[in-house]
Protein backbone atom coordinates (compact mmCIF):
# COMPACT_ATOMS: atom_id res chain seq x y z
CA UNK A 1 0.00 0.00 0.00
CA UNK A 2 1.67 3.22 -0.98
CA UNK A 3 0.94 6.30 0.95
CA UNK A 4 1.21 9.60 0.07
CA UNK A 5 4.06 12.03 1.06
CA UNK A 6 4.14 15.45 1.99
CA UNK A 7 1.55 18.27 0.37
CA UNK A 8 3.32 22.29 -0.56
CA UNK A 9 4.15 23.93 2.84
CA UNK A 10 4.57 20.41 5.34
CA UNK A 11 7.65 20.36 6.70
CA UNK A 12 9.62 18.13 9.25
CA UNK A 13 12.33 19.77 11.44
CA UNK A 14 14.53 17.56 13.84
CA UNK A 15 17.13 18.73 15.91
CA UNK A 16 19.69 16.74 16.95
CA UNK A 17 22.21 19.27 18.52
CA UNK A 18 21.87 17.74 22.23
CA UNK A 19 22.01 14.08 21.35
CA UNK A 20 26.14 13.85 20.92
CA UNK A 21 26.70 16.07 23.83
CA UNK A 22 24.00 13.45 25.76
CA UNK A 23 26.53 10.61 24.56
CA UNK A 24 29.38 12.12 25.96
CA UNK A 25 28.14 12.83 29.11
CA UNK A 26 27.08 9.62 29.73
CA UNK A 27 30.15 7.68 28.04
CA UNK A 28 31.75 10.22 30.82
CA UNK A 29 29.49 9.14 34.02
CA UNK A 30 30.35 5.47 32.92
CA UNK A 31 33.81 5.78 32.85
CA UNK A 32 34.19 7.34 35.39
CA UNK A 33 31.66 4.56 37.35
CA UNK A 34 33.60 1.98 36.32
CA UNK A 35 37.10 3.55 37.24
CA UNK A 36 35.85 4.41 41.18
CA UNK A 37 34.70 0.70 41.09
CA UNK A 38 38.23 -0.57 40.10
CA UNK A 39 40.04 1.55 42.64
CA UNK A 40 37.43 0.04 45.44
CA UNK A 41 37.71 -3.29 44.21
CA UNK A 42 41.81 -3.32 43.58
CA UNK A 43 41.02 -4.00 39.93
CA UNK A 44 42.14 -1.90 36.58
CA UNK A 45 45.37 -1.39 35.39
CA UNK A 46 46.37 1.98 33.41
CA UNK A 47 47.96 1.16 29.90
CA UNK A 48 49.79 4.36 28.28
CA UNK A 49 48.66 3.71 24.33
CA UNK A 50 50.20 6.74 23.22
CA UNK A 51 52.47 6.40 20.23
CA UNK A 52 55.97 7.96 19.85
Amino acid sequence: MRVPGRKGSELTLFDGSGVGLQDLSLARAALERARARARVRGMGQRLDLTCE
